[in-house]
């Protein structure tokens, strides 16, 4: 009796393990994350501008571009970035970016950026750029009219290089738009 009970789990465990296979190591995906609220240093962030070559009015900044310390503009934190196009022709934009490094292995990205408009409306382009090409990743552009902050997005890319641009550029077009724009993320799965 007991050889017959042993004959018969050894059947069942070697059949079970047919059906259900050999235990094989799984591979888990994992995700990366990016973030820049303007809190740390701002080296790296830079600003860039088409169409801007014209006189300002005195007193008056023109196209603005610059990360301020003043906590009410911030959506978190105490910092922020103030960008502006006031140049008002269509083509001429301005921009703030600054250069990340990807995960090895990142299989899928994403970016997205809090922004809000200080005038009544403005056109943005949220961008992430390779940055050996200076080609769009991805790019999405969003017409603003919200005075509080939202998050918008560039869509999803599948990473090709390691190290790409992250940038938000205000585009003139025919009028005075300025954005405050602030914690900047950009996540990956890898594996």
């Amino acid at each position: 009796m007991h050889r017959h009970l042993r004959n018969a789990i050894v059947t069942v465990l070697t059949v079970g393990a047919l059906l259900l296979g050999t235990g094989g190591r799984a591979l888990a995906a994992t995700s990366w994350s990016f973030d820049d609220g303007f809190e740390g240093s701002t080296s790296a962030w830079y600003d860039d501008c088409e169409g801007c070559g014209y006189r300002c009015p005195p007193y008056v900044t023109c196209d603005p571009a610059y990360v301020t310390s003043y906590a009410p503009s911030a959506n978190t934190g105490t910092h922020s970035a103030v960008i502006g196009s006031t140049a008002g022709t269509p083509g001429a934009w301005r921009s703030l970016g600054r250069s990340v490094r990807l995960p090895a292995g990142a299989s899928r990205c994403s970016m997205r950026a809090a922004i809000r408009s200080s005038t009544s409306d403005a056109t943005v382009n949220v961008e992430v750029i390779r940055t050996s090409t200076w080609t769009y990743e991805t790019v999405q552009t969003h017409h603003l009219t919200n005075a509080t902050y939202a998050n918008f997005y560039s869509g999803s890319w599948t990473p090709g290089p390691r190290d790409v641009t992250i940038r938000l550029a205000v585009l003139g077009e025919g009028g005075v738009a300025v954005v405050y724009a602030d914690d900047f993320h950009v996540s990956c799965v890898v594996g």
